[in-house]
């Protein structure tokens, strides 16, 4: 089951996707979806509409928490020439830095090295404490596809990253949440970044160093994971900080961002709005 946020005249709204129709359900926002729950939600659907994709929204809400994983993909610490983790390594980012899944995103006027990060994102349907492993994916929503989209040049400012992750509108999400049944947890899907044409990043989730199971439990251990919270799960390698020249997004691309099963983020690069 696909889920997205859309807008139209009458403002934001959730649906039920199924081919090109929205089934409008009678909310507005995340946290009641995933508290009626998405599968009930189903006997609250209107009639289906015709939908256009450039209406569709990021679907989080400017209260989730945003945890995202650094180095978990064994291709991404090589070009890193950094040492495998022995334990996640966690950042932050704000919900201001999320965009719709096909929006312009604006070049920062004081950053030059602007990178990509195609990445999975884990969407938390339910309260979760101190999860073992084998109980860590009964508070799983769902999954969408997410660019952790870095500016190079204000990360490595300092050891810590948060800086050069935390632009505002900066981190498209979406196009849909997929339940968890339509993709077996995610365990193992295609995942791919692309430049205009040309494929800068090709991976599979299965490469994860670190679980989907194992990160919900670890994160768990110091947090309760609430419903609407987002956890992005690291990225393939193929960025731009670790080709041989170095490569960065310019003004006029556009990048797309596809996970199988998910859907893709199609979003240019502009130097204003």
């Amino acid at each position: 089951m696909k889920l997205a946020k859309f807008s139209d005249s009458q403002g934001d709204h959730f649906a039920l996707v199924e081919g090109d129709r929205f089934h409008v359900l009678p909310y507005s926002s995340l946290t009641e979806v995933l508290t009626k729950g998405i599968e009930g939600a189903r006997s609250s659907v209107t009639e289906g509409v015709d939908f256009d994709q450039m209406s569709l929204r990021n679907p989080f809400e400017n209260t989730c928490r945003i945890f995202c994983i650094g180095m978990n993909y064994s291709a991404h610490v090589k070009e890193t020439g950094k040492p495998a983790p022995e334990f996640p390594s966690i950042f932050a980012k704000f919900p201001s830095t999320l965009a719709d899944p096909y929006q312009d995103i604006i070049l920062p006027e004081d950053s030059f090295e602007v990178d990509w990060e195609v990445e999975l994102g884990i969407v938390i349907g339910k309260s979760g404490r101190n999860l073992a492993e084998s109980d860590a994916l009964s508070i799983v929503a769902g999954y969408v596809a997410v660019n952790d989209i870095s500016m190079r040049d204000w990360q490595s400012k300092t050891t810590q990253w948060f800086q050069g992750k935390n632009f505002e509108k900066t981190t498209p999400v979406g196009p849909y949440i997929v339940t968890p049944d339509e993709l077996d947890h995610a365990r193992a899907l295609a995942i791919t970044c692309e430049i205009n044409d040309e494929t800068m990043q090709s991976g599979n989730t299965s490469d994860l160093i670190f679980s989907v199971p194992y990160l919900l439990s670890y994160i768990s251990r110091f947090t309760t994971l609430l419903p609407g919270d987002l956890v992005i799960t690291g990225t393939p390698g193929g960025v731009g900080m670790g080709r041989t020249p170095k490569r960065f997004l310019q003004a006029g691309e556009t990048l797309t961002s596809s996970i199988a099963g998910i859907g893709s983020l199609r979003n240019r690069f502009v130097l204003t709005q």
